[in-house]
């Protein structure tokens, strides 16, 4: 089952599915897939890192500041290594996983970039359960993109799947 969490910028989606895996892990199930929690200073949001739920490995995602190379998408530069542990986490999601999840799936990933290809291959042979975080205004323009036609919304005050 696919279940697609989502609300608007800033709503709590990744705080949500965050409370989400630490009730799972103390069920134990291992959930796999990436976390990505924003950075803020001085309450604004400048960075975001990627956490490899599997391995527990977590590294720069994209930043406002160049603090090193990386494509430029939005007012966010993204960096390789980050896309890259990103994208190996996602790739080991199948049918044998119990929990797949994947934050966020936006605009970047419209564009064919981020975790696109990696996420359509996940998609295909989807965990026994997949939860996606998706800006509200995008699903469905994320459902048709990756072809997924059966899904449930959830929001920040779902019941965890």
């Amino acid at each position: 089952m696919i279940f697609i969490l989502t609300g608007t910028v800033n709503s709590g989606k990744t705080t949500t599915l965050d409370r989400w895996i630490t009730e799972y892990r103390s069920e134990g199930i291992q959930p796999r897939g990436i976390l990505s929690p924003a950075i803020f200073r001085g309450g604004k949001k400048i960075s975001y890192d990627v956490w490899d739920l599997g391995s527990d490995a977590r590294l720069p995602l994209a930043s406002e500041e160049a603090l090193e190379k990386g494509e430029r998408f939005g007012r966010f530069r993204f960096f390789e290594r980050g896309l890259q542990l990103g994208r190996q986490a996602i790739s080991k999601l199948d049918e044998k996983t119990k929990l797949g999840v994947v934050d966020e799936v936006g605009p970047l990933e419209l564009a064919g970039g981020g975790w696109s290809d990696s996420l359509r291959t996940a998609i295909s042979l989807p965990p026994e359960k997949l939860i996606l975080v998706v800006r509200s205004h995008l699903v469905d323009e994320v459902a048709e993109y990756f072809g997924i036609d059966r899904f449930q919304v959830l929001t920040t005050d779902s019941d965890r799947p």
